[in-house]
């Protein structure tokens, strides 16, 4: 699917890292796109990098510490935003959650079925759960999963933070803070909204619970308080 201009950038791109990208034939009989990139050793990529100015080795310092409280998609984003314009930043992401992130817009889909398992919204294009160590080892991001930021110090530029599952705390110093921590569901103060078959949808969890209660009692009149994106789609 899509219209192929992704093609062309990806290589260019392959060709100016000295690669390139082809196509060959796909076991399900279309096609694939095979991309090529050259392999340095250790020492060729420290050469390189040291000639490009960036700082290496163990000594090598921050540029700036930035602490994300919140990931999912806001918090995960301006993650990637920031290594992108600043490679050499030092990010920790907090997460009160299991996974950094997660893809919101399918929950639509996995209530719906298109998306079978719940686990497919918080897993990467090749099965991998988005948890702490994929983003340590794969982005050079640190994340902590089941913690929750309890205080934050303006003036001594520090955020307390708590792991959910067992109480300890750890203080992170920051240059840059980002508030992440998303929304509560805005429920109408009306008459019956305590009632049951009433929902909201802000995370797997509630997601699940909808597609339980669709199963089990074959509604056929619903009613969706609210639109935007999640709105639109979930109809």
């Amino acid at each position: 699917g899509g219209s192929g201009l992704g093609l062309p950038f990806a290589a260019r791109g392959a060709r100016l890292m000295g690669g390139e990208v082809s196509l060959v034939p796909a076991d399900d009989g279309g096609a694939k796109a095979v991309l090529e990139l050259p392999v340095v050793s250790l020492d060729e990529a420290v050469a390189l990098r040291a000639a490009a100015g960036e700082a290496v080795g163990a000594e090598s310092q921050p540029s700036r510490r930035v602490v994300i409280v919140g990931g999912v998609t806001a918090g995960s984003k301006v993650a990637a935003k920031i290594m992108r314009l600043d490679p050499a930043a030092h990010i920790t992401m907090v997460e009160r959650g299991r996974a950094a992130t997660s893809a919101g817009c399918g929950l639509p889909y996995y209530i719906s079925g298109v998306v079978r398992d719940s686990r497919d919204l918080i897993s990467t294009a090749l099965g991998e759960e988005r948890d702490s160590s994929l983003f340590h080892d794969v982005r050079n991001l640190h994340t902590l999963d089941f913690t929750e930021a309890v205080a934050v110090d303006r003036e001594a530029r520090t955020v307390r933070a708590r792991r959910v599952l067992d109480g300890e705390e750890q203080v992170l110093p920051y240059d840059t803070l980002v508030l992440a921590t998303g929304a509560s569901p805005a429920v109408p103060d009306l008459p019956g909204v305590d009632l049951g078959r009433i929902f909201t949808l802000q995370g797997a969890d509630q997601a699940e619970g909808i597609r339980r209660e669709l199963a089990a009692s074959a509604a056929r009149d619903v009613v969706i308080v609210g639109g935007g994106l999640l709105g639109c789609e979930i109809r």
